[in-house]
């Protein structure tokens, strides 16, 4: 991602872009165990798919909304990229 060909130093942050959604539905997972005393290796329902359903969303409209925002992560990565 860096390199003499690409000097652009916040390019390092496109592939935290790219594993943004999952990587933030983990992290708030394991921090919401954590508070309650659970083991973060026992799995639940607090994952945001879960937690949209609750909400009163289908599970198709859960999964669209979840890859619509993995699919902006994406693109704001790309245009970190290639300008």
């Amino acid at each position: 991602f860096y390199s003499s060909q690409n000097p652009r130093a916040w390019a390092v942050l496109s592939p935290l872009l790219i594993l943004g959604v999952p990587l933030l539905d983990l992290a708030w997972v394991v921090a919401l165990r954590w508070r309650l005393g659970k083991p973060f290796y026992v799995g639940d329902t607090n994952h945001l798919s879960h937690r949209l359903v609750r909400r009163g969303w289908s599970q198709p409209e859960a999964v669209l909304l979840i890859w619509l925002l993995a699919g902006v992560g994406g693109t704001l990565a790309l245009l970190l990229l290639f300008p």
